[in-house]
């Protein structure tokens, strides 16, 4: 089977009036959207992103992560969940959290994801 296209999540809004980007963002901001992107990536699943070779992209402040093997399926079956309306479907309760988080209480805006165009 081949590896999908990694996954970009973006970080948008302002501080202060300046928009985010790689050369404009908080250490504290940065930092917890860090691990908020590695809370969506491994949900429930036990592990860390720390030997996986990201890459920060232009624009907003985006992080291109390798979805890890072991949780790819569960990660993309709670992906198209999040964009279903299907109310019976049951996503991981921490995918589910930071979804959350990241649409009623943004740190700087939500947290977007699209496939990476490579």
């Amino acid at each position: 089977m081949a590896a999908p296209n990694p996954v970009e999540f973006a970080l948008q809004g302002e501080i202060n009036g300046t928009p985010i980007s790689p050369a404009h963002v908080p250490f504290g901001v940065m930092r917890r959207f860090h691990e908020e992107v590695e809370k969506l990536v491994l949900g429930s699943n036990q592990g860390s992103l720390n030997d996986t070779v990201v890459e920060v992209r232009q624009g907003s402040y985006a992080l291109v992560v390798p979805i890890p093997e072991n949780v790819r399926e569960s990660f993309e079956r709670d992906m198209a969940v999040a964009t279903a309306d299907d109310v019976t479907a049951n996503p991981d309760p921490t995918r589910l959290n930071v979804l959350l988080a990241s649409a009623h209480a943004p740190l700087c805006g939500p947290i977007s994801l699209q496939r990476s165009k490579r």
